[in-house]
């Protein structure tokens, strides 16, 4: 939480706890509060307007810290993982690292462009969907075939991960002139 919200939250809660214990101790009337002293802060408050504007300022800042607290973290959302246990401990295999790799791979690959990756870990073990076109002239199961193996390789030889299932869906042809 950054600071100026926890300084919000701070304020928010004091004058919370304060309202709170006044509200708690005068229907008790023990005379920590005379009820004359109450009704001459209230009528002190009728023409104030500084203590209205400052009101009306705790106001906006708590709407804006309810906001704040609401709306969807800043941060990159760091998706699902894999861990390998290894003897010193634990090695942890994020989403975005296998993503990261297989776009790696495409991009250097001949024959099927523009790859969006999927990635799932099942039982421990990676699984990778991608889509992708591919060039017109090339012989599509063969192409598809090479790049699943070099996925395949790559990816357990870099992050030591199994590789369980590369289903690859080529759902277009493009022409030569569209080649990286």
């Amino acid at each position: 939480m950054k600071m100026v919200n926890r300084a919000l939250l701070f304020i928010y809660t004091l004058v919370l706890m304060i309202a709170s214990f006044l509200i708690l101790i005068l229907p008790l009337d023990l005379n920590i509060l005379p009820i004359e002293e109450v009704v001459g802060f209230i009528r002190f408050l009728r023409g104030n307007y500084i203590l209205s504007i400052l009101a009306g300022l705790l106001l906006i800042l708590t709407f804006l810290h309810l906001i704040l607290q609401l709306r969807p973290t800043d941060r990159v959302k760091e998706g699902s993982y894999l861990v390998l246990r290894n003897d010193y401990g634990e090695v942890f295999i994020y989403e975005n690292t296998i993503i990261g790799l297989t776009n790696r791979v495409a991009e250097n690959f001949i024959g099927i462009h523009n790859i969006k990756v999927k990635v799932s870990f099942v039982e421990g073990r990676v699984k990778l969907s991608l889509r992708g076109e591919a060039d017109h002239e090339i012989n599509i199961p063969e192409t598809s075939m090479e790049l699943q193996k070099k996925l395949k390789d790559h990816i357990e030889n870099t992050t030591g991960a199994q590789v369980s299932h590369i289903k690859v869906e080529i759902v277009n042809t493009i022409s030569n002139n569209r080649n990286r």
